[in-house]
This record gives C-alpha cells, sequence and structure tokens, in this order.
C-alpha cells in the first residue's frame, strides 16, 4: 500500500542494511504477530538512507505513583469519556493516554480533560462510578477511551487493526451508531461521535468493529 504516493510496508521490519562506505539497501522482513521475522519473507529495498524513527508511549511514572489504572493496548490511563482516570478527581489527556496522529486530538483531549476537571473541582461532575466497558471488535486494535460513565457524549479514537483499502462501516454496538470512512489504515486514526442521548440506557459493554462494506 502507498500514502502520498509513498510505499508502505506494515508489519515489517528491517533485518538487514547493506553498504559500506554508505547504505545501498535495506532487507526487510515480514513479521509475526510477536514481531519476529518471518523466514523466507526477505526482500530489498534499494536505498541511500535509513531513517529510524522510534515509537512513542504514555509517560506512566506519575500515573503509577497515582495508582492509576494502565491499559495494555494504548500503555497509557484507562479512563472515561470526561478523560477522568480510575482515581477520582485525576484527568488525563493528550499523548499522557494514548498517542494521537494528529495535534488537533491532542487539543480536543486536553479541552475535555481541562473542563471537566473544572467541573469535579466545582461539584458538578457527578460522582458516581457507574460505566460500562468500551471494548475492540473486528478489525480494531486501539481504543480510547476505555470505558463510558455516562456523563457526555463519546467520543471515540480508534486505530484499525489491519489495512482496508474499501469503504468501510465503524460500527458501535449498542446503540448501533454508524460511520462510512473510505478505507481504514492502522496508521491514522478514526474519531466517532456517539451522543450521551443514544447511551443512557447502555447497560452492557460498547463494542467498535471496523467492517469492509
Amino acid at each position: 500500500m502507498a500514502s502520498f504516493y509513498i510505499p508502505l510496508h506494515l508489519s515489517h521490519t528491517v533485518t538487514e542494511i547493506r553498504g559500506k562506505e554508505r547504505v545501498t539497501g535495506v532487507v526487510i522482513s515480514r513479521v509475526d504477530a510477536d514481531f519476529r521475522p518471518v523466514e523466507g519473507s526477505e526482500k530489498l529495498v534499494k536505498c541511500d538512507t535509513l531513517l529510524l524513527s522510534v515509537g512513542l508511549i504514555p509517560e506512566n511514572e506519575l500515573s503509577k505513583k497515582a495508582g492509576v489504572e494502565l491499559s495494555s493496548d494504548t500503555k497509557g490511563p484507562v479512563t472515561t469519556e470526561t478523560m477522568e482516570s480510575s482515581v477520582p478527581g485525576i484527568f488525563t489527556c493528550g499523548n499522557v493516554s494514548t498517542v494521537f496522529d494528529l495535534v488537533d486530538y491532542v487539543a480536543q483531549t486536553g479541552g475535555t480533560a481541562g473542563a471537566c476537571a473544572a467541573r469535579y473541582a466545582a461539584g458538578d461532575l457527578p460522582g458516581s462510578r457507574q460505566s460500562v466497558d468500551v471494548v475492540a471488535g473486528e478489525n480494531v486494535r486501539l481504543l480510547f477511551p476505555q470505558r463510558y460513565g455516562f456523563q457526555d457524549d463519546l467520543v471515540l479514537f480508534i486505530r484499525a487493526a489491519e489495512p482496508v483499502e474499501n469503504p468501510v462501516t465503524v460500527e458501535v454496538t449498542p446503540p448501533g451508531s454508524k460511520l462510512n470512512r473510505p478505507y481504514a489504515r492502522p496508521n491514522e486514526m478514526l474519531r466517532v461521535k456517539v451522543p450521551k442521548s443514544k447511551l443512557a440506557e447502555v447497560r452492557q459493554p460498547v463494542r467498535v468493529n471496523i467492517r469492509e462494506k
């Protein structure tokens, strides 16, 4: 697949660098579910430069010290739609919560966290701890937030597990909300908003699926 006419080799890793005075090419291999190179999948890519980019994970030191529950998927705090963590009164946002692909999403979660923290400090955010889990379904690798606390609209940020270059439907059940997109790629987050009014009667986990149309 390609993005902006740049070939993308997803689920691959560099297993060999070739060249002496400078790089002349790299060998890439497909990786399995445990990120181990698959023997026999080697492929030479000719190039004169190799740029390494390390992945980002949320900074968890303060969260761990505060006893905040962490997600095994995002590596950040488990939160509800108000950005409140498992510890009442502690709110998280931006790349502390999960690694976003757009600064707009970082700013949006920051605004939500700030507004809800102010409501909490003023006693205007109900103290009920009732919530339901938000779980990944078909072709969903990552979800944020991971719980719904029945306080506000549910704004979901979703990463696909596998690329789909054909039109897809993002389904949120219950309540059955759907969003159509021209494609789904793991490197691009999908954003879905479900109104609070549609979730008022939900008493079971909210499941999110990405299905090809």
